[in-house]
């Protein structure tokens, strides 16, 4: 249908008398839709022929869980059987009179209907429970395959025979299968569709070539001309002139064969050499012994000097809870002014919720479990407060307030080192800021506050190295947790 009207749509343009690139974009429109509904077909059939499978094997799970009780029951039964043969045996006696008096042999016989339908379900293949969805199947199927124009590098692909014999059979309207109808799928699914009288499953052969061909669209096995996503491998590499243009510079072949060849003569002398070095046994942590090839395992370096500075830096950190230290650097900095109400624009007045609401973000603990870890503020509060108060000026804003604190602790007013930058080298010299220069400062903050993407690390030459373990982690933390350090340093 698309063919049809991109066919007359030139000559249309030209009657009408509009300019000739009118008549070209609705072309390129045209060839555009095709495309995107190629592929929305094909998406489509993707996951309605997985989930029948998928649905057909939790079918088949639930039935085969439901029978859990007779299955212990029934092998209860055959331990007692094997038991009494056993003992049968030993004692030269009569296997059949043992069995009867230990379990019973009408018994037994009464379980083998049951123990086969159980063996059947354990056994059962995933394609019988997707071949019952065949109704399914039949209302996209038939459309599917007569819409889309499947292509096989080879002109007797034995998929696309298949599908030509469905289609054909599809048109007749007739139900029973030819003899000789190609079936490409796996010989397990053969044996399935064929039966024991030779003659072919319908519903099952529809099922078993539907995955089949799913599974060939996937690969690149088969391929749809006018397609975005599931068109020939070939058609994304660049045709050979380009390619020469690109990989001259390069010094690269332009023929893969040429390539292999070069890497297949390199990997060989490598491992010659290897082999050579071996045979020696002078490659350090690696031996052949017996045919095994043994490699020693890497230990980690141990430096017991830096060990012992980091029990010694760790031992001045103060242990406070985490809340007191938000709390705390909340009321020294006067961060939380900075997050406004989005329609009021008037500044936060429950704290503690907005608090909770950052330290959730901080811990990836969510704002569920940490209402309930919390006293006095509910789920809807904090979710409430994220919404109105948490947006990415607002955090630019705290952040820029947790980076530049008060000048009363001396360690705010040392210089930050290795940035490169004459702004953000400077922590804090005593003097305010302008706009412009925040804005430079905050091209060195993380994209989550509202800046370039390039990461903020917490102050390791400034304050301490202790901030390298917050590197990851919500970055209005690295400032709170800087600022309490110097505090504790100033005292």
């Amino acid at each position: 249908m698309v063919a049809d009207v991109k066919s007359e749509c030139w000559p249309a343009s030209r009657r009408n008398g509009w300019p000739a690139s009118v008549g070209f974009r609705m072309v390129a429109t045209l060839l555009d839709l095709e495309r995107r509904l190629t592929d929305a077909a094909l998406s489509t059939a993707d996951r309605l022929i997985g989930a029948s499978f998928t649905r057909g094997k939790a079918a088949r799970e639930r039935t085969f869980v439901a029978t859990s009780r007779d299955v212990g029951r029934l092998m209860r039964l055959l331990a007692g059987t094997a038991g009494a043969v056993a003992t049968a045996m030993k004692e030269n006696g009569d296997a059949l009179a043992a069995i009867d008096a230990a379990v019973g042999l009408d018994r037994l016989i009464a379980a083998k209907p049951q123990a086969a339908e159980i063996a059947d379900v354990a056994e059962e293949d995933p394609l019988v429970r997707a071949a019952d969805r065949w109704m399914r199947l039949r209302e996209y199927g038939p459309m599917l395959i007569e819409a889309i124009d499947f292509k096989a590098a080879r002109a007797d692909d034995r998929t696309i025979a298949a599908l030509i014999a469905l289609r054909d059979l599809n048109r007749s309207g007739k139900r029973d299968l030819p003899e000789g109808t190609p079936m490409p799928f796996k010989k397990e699914w053969r044996r399935l569709v064929a039966g024991a009288d030779g003659r072919l499953d319908h519903r099952l052969f529809e099922a078993a070539l539907f995955a089949h061909l799913r599974n060939n669209w996937r690969s690149g096995d088969l391929w749809v001309e006018r397609s975005t996503h599931y068109r020939r491998f070939d058609s994304y590499l660049l045709p050979l002139d380009e390619a020469r243009t690109i990989v001259a510079p390069l010094g690269l072949p332009c023929d893969v064969d040429a390539w292999l060849a070069a890497r297949a003569e390199r990997l060989d002398r490598r491992l010659k050499r290897l082999g050579r070095h071996l045979g020696r046994g002078t490659l350090e942590g690696v031996s052949l012994r017996n045919g095994k090839l043994s490699i020693a395992p890497v230990r980690a370096e141990k430096n017991p000097e830096a060990e012992a500075l980091a029990a010694r830096i760790g031992a001045l950190m103060p242990r406070i809870r985490i809340t007191e230290l938000l709390h705390e650097v909340a009321r020294e900095t006067g961060f939380l002014s900075a997050f406004t109400n989005v329609r009021t624009q008037q500044p936060v007045e429950d704290g503690s919720a907005l608090l909770a609401v950052i330290l959730a973000d901080a811990t990836n603990l969510g704002l569920s479990r940490m209402a309930a870890a919390s006293q006095g503020v509910t789920r809807d509060q904090l979710f409430w407060t994220r919404d109105a108060f948490i947006r990415d000026e607002t955090r630019g804003e705290g952040m820029s307030k947790l980076l530049h604190p008060p000048t009363r602790y001396p360690l705010t007013r040392l210089k930050r080192r290795g940035t490169g930058s004459k702004t953000a080298d400077t922590w804090c010299d005593g003097r305010r800021e302008t706009r412009d220069e925040r804005v430079a400062l905050g091209g060195h903050l993380p994209a989550a506050l509202g800046a370039s993407p390039a990461p903020f690390e917490a102050d390791e030459n400034t304050v301490s190295p202790w901030n390298r373990g917050l590197a990851t982690r919500e970055p209005a933390l690295q400032g709170m947790v800087a600022h309490s350090r110097a505090r504790a340093q100033h005292r």
